[in-house]
């Protein structure tokens, strides 16, 4: 049987399916990850392990089978550094069971024994992706990997030099491994046939001749391609892997950073989830056992398990380098600990342009980020001999993946922490190129030609660390002296004058002393202890946990390569009541679980024995009570002790009163799900100040009234569902501020009015469902921006789809859809805000004519419209002088026919006044936002923010640089989201570039962008 493993998220750019999930991992049903204690583990083929504890919960979970996890691992015989890891994954099993129980449940049942280690999840993760633009790129484009000083590497250095080469092994989704320019470089397992059907090297995987496929859970079968049935499975491994090992020097394609280092190709995604990891971890360690040098993991979430970390240890101690992308969630992953970017052995890899030092605006950034290197139209393979330009920190990984390869090759005798220390202590700081962020953001930009020139520079790195308090009670009181001891582990090079301070990250609630250690000479591969005192400030916060970064100096060479924290002043009283507060108000004695509740507690990893409750780095960070029978009601005062939660999780409940506004003081809450429960009341608009929030879940209530517009402020937010409650009056047009956004249900409620078109600002937007509402009028024509939709759901009420050809073609892309076209009277086209100047005058602005019903047709402008401005009904044009600023308002437009049937549409107008005024407030700056739909056939449309009224055309030119179209001049008023529609009918397929010009009284502003044509 083959050997399962977690599925997880590919930092990559592109598009989500249509289920698409918030960023944190979801259990595997059905199944459980369980270390046994030594000598307890259960004999092959068995279903019981003699441990009656176990044995007993086991048969109610209706387990069927238990399987190790990691059989492979026998051929390798233990070293002093690998001994412990491998004794404990050899008693590591996946244990499944036909039960249903939430995986949660059944691992906390199955831990209750004294002869298991831990039980947990087998975990389900998710692609972080950003988007895909195609591209034909060739090295001259590829202007990042001269940024990178890969050049001047390549002159000291190529991976081809190395003998053996260096492996660099791409643990992600199917590799396109014939691709032209990979098949060069790919490895071959020099122990084992092809295609005779056996294990020849004896290693667990049979005809693994360039890698193995766990993703088809078939043991016989590992060709590490993409599955055919799931075309896009083999994308995002193809990508990646080209990234850092294109054949270089053939004359065709790209170039791979590594300059031809050897690719193991691992698939190690899902069998039935083109864009999940299922495996990864398992993938991990296969390319470890078979002599990968470096691992790149372009994927990942939040959490890290007891397996997967026993995983990644093991892995580095066999030899391997993790490299791993650092996401792509625009977060400080100092307190996200998003994995395996936080595990402290890896090289963690951030995103910056292409051709800057700029971190890319999806970037994740902070302490654990070790370097930086390029992540936005990185230059990639795709399968099927292709080429793409794609964003994401997935791109960055490989490219530094790559330069480790580079490094390995140089300096072959590198340990995985010494090349990890040697990559990150020579990138160049960026501190100054990036001056809008606040605290740290990590470390440097990769300097290749510095990483493979000589090893000059120490390297120290926190071995370990811990602390004591004046009165020794356990808990770090204001006032009070805590003395921190750290040892340090110098990696590489010796420190002749080494100085060692710490400051604080972010709070300002310590004081050190001394301020800094003069240690003077410490010689690579020592270790030194630090010892220092700090005083805690007399008003610090209950329950407030700060990072400590440490600094080092040696002469000229500086570094803040690491954090320790401290939590000050635990109240642990006030957690218990507020803990108990909640359990009494939502009636605890009828929980079905409520293990440990009712224990007093002595200190705060006491708390994680209470059922529910999660402790991370000496907080409470998570309460997870869903399915339990609590009832009563949630109390808002007590929950706000609860400063530090993360995920609050009361789903499938019977809670009932409103929610309380005090919610929205849990500052760092990210997840909340209060679905299925007897809730009344609105959704309090205060929760609009969540903003570090990315899932709300509360349907299936008895929620009521109207969608608050501040709820548009959770621009992290992407994933909303609010179905099946009472909600009514119009859909707030601020949600189209939600540009993080994937997955929207407000089916099943009362809302009302037509819908916004700014709902069509949500780029990211995959699945949109607004069925069975009372919404009314036709679908903005601004959806045909969201270029990644794949679910679509309007039916249930008087809401329809235009039946242009346009809107046809675009919705005739989404592989589910449900809702009908409009009939009777519908309009041809749409209409943007329309932005009028004060004291400019407006000559006939025509709004669209309506169709459908019997002709001749009257139509009606309600409001009135701004003073100075009038409604020709004869003609449907706007014209006149307006004489008074107003900002964006709503008015109806009506057509009625000859039978007395009518048709509606929403249209905003707003009177701006000049740059400068309160009234409004413009862009800065001239930004191109793209062109949609992309690709296209016929007809786009290009759309850009405006700083200022200009006189805008567009010139689109081919490869060779001949004009083939052009847009005649155009006054556009100042604004978000301009546009303009450019016709390339009868153009052949293919990549064509445009240069748009826009003239106003500041001058001459000029951007450039490409199309594709289908």
């Amino acid at each position: 049987m083959r050997y399962t493993i977690v599925v997880y998220t590919f930092l990559i750019a592109f598009s989500a399916s249509a289920q698409v999930s918030p960023r944190t991992a979801t259990p595997r049903p059905n199944i459980v990850v369980v270390q046994f204690a030594p000598g307890a583990a259960p004999t092959a083929g068995a279903l019981k392990t003699g441990s009656a504890a176990f044995d007993l919960i086991a048969e109610r979970l209706q387990v069927y089978d238990m399987e190790r996890a990691a059989p492979f691992l026998d051929r390798l015989a233990p070293t002093p550094a690998t001994e412990k890891g491998l004794d404990a994954l050899r008693r590591t099993y996946y244990v499944r069971f036909r039960s249903g129980e939430d995986p949660y449940a059944a691992a906390t049942r199955l831990g209750f024994s004294s002869d298991v280690v831990y039980a947990e999840p087998l975990l389900i993760h998710h692609l972080a992706e950003k988007r895909v633009d195609p591209d034909d790129a060739q090295f001259g484009e590829q202007t990042h990997l001269r940024q990178m000083r890969l050049p001047q590497a390549w002159d000291i250095v190529k991976g081809e030099d190395g003998d053996p080469k260096v492996v660099v092994a791409i643990v992600d989704s199917g590799t396109d491994w014939r691709h032209e320019d990979l098949r060069d470089n790919i490895w071959t397992n020099p122990g084992e046939v092809a295609n005779n059907g056996i294990d020849d090297d004896q290693n667990g995987f049979t005809d693994d001749v360039h890698g193995a496929n766990f993703a088809n859970e078939d043991p016989a079968e590992n060709d590490p391609a993409g599955d055919p049935s799931l075309p896009e499975s083999g994308t995002h491994g193809t990508a990646t892997a080209s990234a850092a090992g294109a054949v270089t020097n053939n004359g065709i394609g790209i170039a791979g950073s590594s300059w031809n280092a050897t690719i193991m190709p691992v698939h190690v995604g899902c069998k039935d989830n083109a864009w999940g990891i299922c495996w990864g971890y398992d993938g991990v360690l296969y390319a470890a056992m078979n002599g990968a040098d470096i691992i790149n993991t372009s994927w990942g979430d939040e959490g890290l398990t007891a397996f997967e970390r026993d995983a990644l240890e093991l892995a580095t101690n066999l030899g391997s380098l993790v490299v791993t992308a650092a996401g792509n969630f625009q977060t400080d992953i100092l307190e996200s600990i998003y994995n395996p970017a936080g595990f402290r052995r890896a090289l963690t890899v951030g995103a910056t342009e292409k051709d800057t030092r700029a971190i890319a605006s999806f970037s994740n950034y902070g302490v654990p980020v070790d370097v930086y290197a390029p992540g936005v139209a990185i230059d990639i393979g795709i399968p099927g001999s292709g080429y793409f330009a794609a964003d994401g920190t997935s791109f960055s990984a490989p490219l530094a993946a790559g330069v480790a390869a580079l490094v390995k090759t140089r300096f072959p005798d590198l340990t995985p922490d010494q090349l990890r220390e040697q990559i990150r202590t020579t990138s160049t700081r960026i501190e100054a190129d990036n001056p809008a962020y606040e605290g740290p953001i990590g470390g440097g930009y990769i300097n290749a030609e510095a990483a493979v020139t000589s090893i000059d520079n120490p390297a120290l790195r926190v071995k370990r660390w811990s602390w004591t308090e004046s009165d020794s009670d356990g808990s770090v009181r204001p006032d009070e002296t805590v003395s921190l001891s750290i040892v340090f582990e110098n990696h590489l090079a010796d420190a002749t004058d080494l100085q060692i301070g710490l400051h604080e990250l972010r709070t300002q609630h310590l004081a050190f002393s001394p301020a800094s250690h003069s240690v003077g000479a410490l010689a690579g591969g020592d270790s030194v202890t630090v010892e220092f005192s700090i005083t805690v400030d007399s008003d610090v916060p209950a329950n407030e946990l700060v990072y400590i970064a440490t600094h080092i100096r040696d002469g000229s060479f500086e570094d803040l390569p690491d954090f320790v924290y401290l939590n000050l002043n635990n109240d642990l009283q006030e957690l218990e009541n507020s803990l108990n507060a909640f359990y009494t108000a939502t009636e605890g004695t009828y929980w079905d679980r409520q293990d440990n509740w009712n224990t007093p507690i002595s200190s705060m990893e006491d708390f994680a024995t209470w059922y529910g409750v999660s402790i991370r780095r000496g907080q409470l960070t998570g309460l997870e009570l869903e399915s339990n029978n609590l009832r009563g009601t949630l109390p808002g005062s007590a929950m706000t002790n609860l400063r530090n939660l993360e995920t609050l999780d009361l789903g499938s409940n019977y809670i009932e009163g409103e929610i309380p506004r005090e919610l929205a003081q849990l500052s760092r809450l990210k997840s909340l799900v209060l679905s299925a429960n007897n809730l009344s009341g609105s959704i309090p608009s205060a929760l609009g100040q969540l903003s570090m929030l990315t899932q709300l879940r509360i349907s299936n209530s008895n929620l009521s009234g109207s969608l608050a517009p501040e709820l548009g402020q959770l621009r992290r937010l992407e994933f909303a569902n609010l179905s099946s409650n009472n909600l009514t009056g119009p859909v707030p047009a601020e949600l189209g501020q939600l540009e993080a956004m994937q997955y929207l249900d407000l089916s099943h409620n009362s809302l009302s009015g037509s819908l916004p078109a700014e709902v069509g600002h949500m780029r990211e937007l995959s699945a949109l469902k607004i069925n069975d509402n009372d919404l009314s009028g036709q679908l903005p024509h601004s959806l045909t921006s969201l270029a990644f939709m794949e679910l679509l759901d309007f039916s249930g009420q008087d809401l329809c789809a235009p039946p242009d050809s346009d809107f046809q073609v675009w919705l005739s892309t989404i592989p589910n859809w449900s809702g009908s076209y409009c009939t009777g009277i519908w309009f041809r086209g749409s209409v943007e805000v329309q932005t009028f100047e004060l004291g400019v005058a407006v000559t006939s602005q025509p709004l669209p004519a309506a169709d459908g019903g019997q002709s001749p047709y009257t139509y009606a402008l309600s409001p009135a419209l701004p003073a100075g401005l009038t409604f020709d009904a004869s003609s449907r044009t706007i014209s006149g002088t307006p004489t008074t600023a107003s900002g964006q308002t709503s008015y109806t437009y009506t057509a009625t026919d000859a039978s007395g049937a009518t048709g509606t549409m929403t249209i905003s107008i707003e009177v701006s006044a000049p740059v400068g005024t309160d009234q409004n407030v413009w862009p800065e700056v001239l930004t191109l936002s793209g062109n949609y739909p992309n690709p296209f056939r016929g007809v786009t449309n290009i759309t850009f923010d405006l700083p200022r009224p200009s006189t805008v055309s567009v010139i689109v030119v081919d490869l060779l640089g001949r004009s083939v179209r052009s847009v005649p001049d155009q006054h556009i008023a100042a604004g978000y989201d301009r546009n303009i529609r450019v016709d390339l009918s009868g153009l052949a397929a293919g990549l064509y570039f445009y240069r748009m010009q826009a003239h106003s009284d500041e001058g001459l502003e000029v951007r450039s962008g490409s199309l594709v044509v289908q």
